[in-house]
């Protein structure tokens, strides 16, 4: 193992693990066992760094992982149709996986939560209620607004038969989730631009230049066995919402008309949709009590979020929880959603909040845009923001466009 010891005014001792360390959505990992011992160590003055061989029994395959992990280990890459394979059947036992290759990407140390955000499958894999809490939760069905006043529905969902499956080959060889099932998306398109992603690495796989691998692998691996953990986190967004959080026009008249044009559609099409007004705040001393107490709003308008949420499908569901983190706001996030289907439905007359995708990773922005209006853009820092923001609210919404 490399370790490096790096002593802040002999006050900070941190060791990193390098040669464990994956970068991943899941989030990059420091042992904490090891960094409490190399502090005692180091106190006791006998901390000395070795670099040690691996051990006889470490496999052959086991090191070639390890390559694989930090450099491309593969020559073409492909899709496959599944015809006779769905997730919930390779996930309960069923299928061959001879054909399949290993993530190169970990989802934590030895199967352990040591990644933080992962939450391990059930051990019971081939119980009929886990199978077919997945199959309900895998099947891609389109979100479906409702009146005002009625309780949002479940959308159309297609049977089984209406769904072909799609597999990303490299090599010939079925790629798998970080957790070790076989990645299966219900859409042709999702599939091509998940093996584009794989096709354009040169060198070095880099993770976070995958955004629909790691949405597809977030989905499989997460989502579907604990949709009710990302459904917890999207409704803590609603009590403090960006969107509801206004400058005082009388303070900051700039700030507060960016903001209008930025987020009154917004508001007016939550009204349209729910019947129920968002409560707002003004002002930066109104919010700051705000934000500890919560916003006030009406009961209908919270009951709306999590019905909204619990009638997601996987993909919609790890897609909106996606846009939620990056805008900061749910309900930005629910009309970029649910704007993908406006007009595609009878009576719908909704208007678009959004015209483009800068339109709505702008919105997310408005505050931070303008801070870079008055005191200027850091490089390095401003601009990778905006880039990042960019390709996870596109990755996220061709999910939600390509799988309903």
């Amino acid at each position: 193992i490399d370790c490096r010891l790096i002593d802040h005014n002999h006050e900070i001792i941190i060791l990193y693990c390098l040669s464990s360390i994956r970068t991943t959505r899941y989030s990059t990992m420091l042992f904490s066992k090891n960094l409490k011992s190399a502090a005692k160590q180091c106190q006791l003055g006998r901390l000395s760094f070795l670099t040690s061989k691996r051990s006889s029994s470490s496999s052959s395959a086991s090191r070639n992982r390890q390559i694989a992990g930090r450099r491309r280990f593969y020559l073409n890459v492909d899709i496959q149709p599944l015809s006779e394979q769905t997730p919930w059947q390779a996930t309960s036992g069923v299928g061959d996986s001879s054909a399949t290759v290993q993530s190169p990407i970990s989802a934590g140390v030895d199967g352990s939560n040591s990644a933080s955000g992962v939450h391990h499958r059930i051990k019971d894999k081939s119980s009929a209620l886990y199978v077919s809490a997945l199959r309900h939760n895998l099947l891609p069905r389109k979100p479906l607004l409702s009146e005002p006043g009625m309780a949002v529905g479940t959308g159309n969902k297609p049977t089984e038969e209406d769904i072909t499956w799609y597999g990303v080959t490299l090599d010939g060889r079925l790629i798998q989730t970080p957790m070790g099932q076989t990645l299966m998306v219900p859409s042709e398109l999702l599939a091509a631009q998940i093996a584009a992603e794989w096709d354009s690495v040169e060198n070095i796989l880099k993770p976070t230049q995958m955004p629909c691998m790691t949405l597809t692998c977030t989905a499989l691996d997460q989502t579907a066995a604990h949709p009710q953990i990302l459904r917890d986190q999207l409704t803590r967004f609603v009590p403090t919402d960006t969107i509801c959080y206004w400058a005082d026009p009388t303070e900051d008249r700039v700030l507060h008309q960016r903001q209008e044009e930025a987020w009154r559609k917004i508001h007016d099409r939550v009204e349209k949709v729910t019947g129920v007004p968002l409560a707002t705040v003004s002002g930066a001393q109104e919010g700051m009590m705000m934000a500890v107490r919560g916003l006030p709003h009406r009961p209908e308008l919270v009951k709306y979020a999590t019905d909204f949420c619990s009638s997601l499908d996987t993909w919609h569901l790890t897609a909106l929880q996606s846009l939620a983190v990056e805008a900061k706001s749910f309900w930005l996030a629910w009309a970029l959603m649910t704007q993908q289907y406006s007009g595609k439905d009878e009576n719908d007359d909704l208007p678009m909040v959004f015209q483009e995708v800068a339109d709505a990773v702008h919105a997310s922005r408005v505050e931070e845009e303008f801070q870079i209006s008055v005191w200027g853009v850091v490089e390095g820092q401003h601009d990778y923001d905006r880039l990042n923001t960019s390709v996870n609210v596109s990755a996220a919404l061709l999910m939600v466009n390509s799988v309903a």
